[in-house]
């Protein structure tokens, strides 16, 4: 739809008229705002403010204390704290106490010196499941309570594979009862 033409020049007319009134205040402003200049710190000055600071070794010698005490025993390996299954090929490690069923056929798994690669225990127990088994245990048998350990034991009396116990997927140990713990 085409306008007539005095309609058309009044358009353009506002439309100039509001472009110059819009610009009009922007003239008396400056286009863009100068950057206010600042000092420059020379080398030598920055040189002279970090000397005058406490260097970090001097700090460390002042706050920290040397070691005194003897030192850990070599025993700490965790080759030392652990039990180490071998399946012909690769071996792992589970805790003392881990152990919970092992037939008399597999003692010849558990053996005293690392033999073979190491491998992760989860890694470990996909590669040996025919001979070795993973039980879930809850936390309190963990602890040595031996009323929620005993129905456990009599279910694996008739197991033919080594028993290990693991608490959310990690082998851990069941600790015994202390001595005298159940008696009046």
């Amino acid at each position: 739809m085409k306008l007539p033409i005095p309609t058309r020049s009044a358009v353009f007319m506002t439309g100039l008229l509001l472009a110059t009134a819009a610009a009009a205040p922007a003239q008396t402003e400056p286009l863009m705002k100068r950057p206010v200049p600042r000092d420059v710190v020379t080398e030598e000055a920055l040189r002279q403010e970090a000397a005058k600071t406490r260097k970090t070794s001097d700090w460390l010698l002042e706050t920290t204390k040397p070691v005194t005490g003897r030192r850990p025993a070599a025993q700490t390996s965790p080759y030392a704290r652990s039990i180490i299954l071998f399946d012909g090929e690769k071996h792992t490690l589970v805790p003392f106490g881990a152990i919970l069923h092992l037939p008399e056929s597999l003692q010849n798994r558990v053996i005293s010196e690392p033999a073979g690669d190491f491998t992760f225990w989860p890694s470990f127990l996909k590669r040996n499941t025919a001979w070795l088994h993973a039980r879930e245990v809850t936390l309190a048998m963990a602890k040595g309570d031996a009323k929620s350990a005993a129905p456990l034991l009599r279910e694996l009396t008739g197991e033919r594979r080594l028993v290990v116990s693991v608490y959310r997927g990690g082998p851990i140990s069941i600790l015994e009862p202390a001595p005298g713990a159940g008696k009046p």
